[in-house]
């Protein structure tokens, strides 16, 4: 004779399924965390190897054009550099070297939106170290999504909704939608962070090493990547001065 389940047992089952649901969705999003922490840290180092491969400095132009004289003059605006930012009410990031282009009045436009090349490539895919696509917000000037590394969207892919810096004054400016901090950080020939002046600063992004208040990193910098508005939880990664090291804390 088969013998049923009885209402105590089944209330069993159900506390027990309850339990491992929970702990397996708690587990899941450690590991969400844990992987974007893990993939913007590398990005970071990848940044910075990127800049001492490529030393941008040239002391004089190779021939009259606008173009070269500009490489010349503001070599330092070539610099690498990973640079976290909004789009559509999401935050991604790029890694790109910024070119000059023929324009007498904007060679430097401190994106890639108008010039693909600048963006670097990821070993691994192959494909363009970017978060931003055309499909996402309909710029045609981005690649497309085919194109691009789509982890780089860190709030389509790690659910990730607010930066904060602190100090606050190396952040570049004011994300919309609550979204927090633009953070630009650039590392020279020798690995050495700046910081996109910003708050900071007068000249927006230009991080001209020459200018008093466009030093190398003084400071210990933290960078709050955030999974709720009031970043209740987060993870943090630390850059220290002069050596570029980042770290989770």
């Amino acid at each position: 004779m088969k013998r049923a389940f009885t209402f105590y047992e089944i209330v069993v089952v159900v506390v027990v399924i309850g339990i491992l649901s929970a702990v397996a969705i708690s587990r899941m999003q450690l590991d969400r965390k844990q992987e974007a922490a893990d993939q913007i840290l590398s990005h970071i180092k990848y940044t910075q190897h990127l800049a001492l491969m490529n030393d941008v400095f040239e002391p004089y132009p190779i021939d009259s054009s606008v173009k070269e004289t500009q490489r010349c003059k503001y070599y330092y605006k070539q610099r690498w550099q990973i640079y976290f930012t909004d789009s559509d009410g999401t935050i991604y990031y790029q890694i790109f070297s910024d070119l000059p282009d023929n324009s007498n009045t904007a060679c430097f436009n401190k994106n890639t939106e108008s010039d693909p090349h600048e963006i670097a490539i990821d070993p691994g895919s192959g494909k363009l170290l970017i978060g931003n696509w055309k499909e996402l917000g309909g710029n045609p000037h981005y690649p497309s999504k085919e194109e691009v590394n789509t982890k780089l969207n860190l709030t389509l892919e790690y659910g990730i909704k607010k930066i904060i810096i602190e100090p606050t004054s190396y952040s570049s400016s004011n994300m919309g939608n609550n979204l927090g901090d633009r953070v630009r950080i650039l590392f020279d020939y020798i690995g050495r962070p700046y910081f996109d002046e910003g708050r900071a600063g007068v000249d927006n992004g230009t991080v001209n090493p020459f200018d008093n208040e466009k030093k190398p990193l003084r400071d210990i910098v933290k960078i709050h990547f955030c999974f709720d508005s009031g970043c209740s939880e987060k993870f943090i990664i630390a850059i220290e001065p002069e050596t570029g090291y980042a770290y989770l804390t």
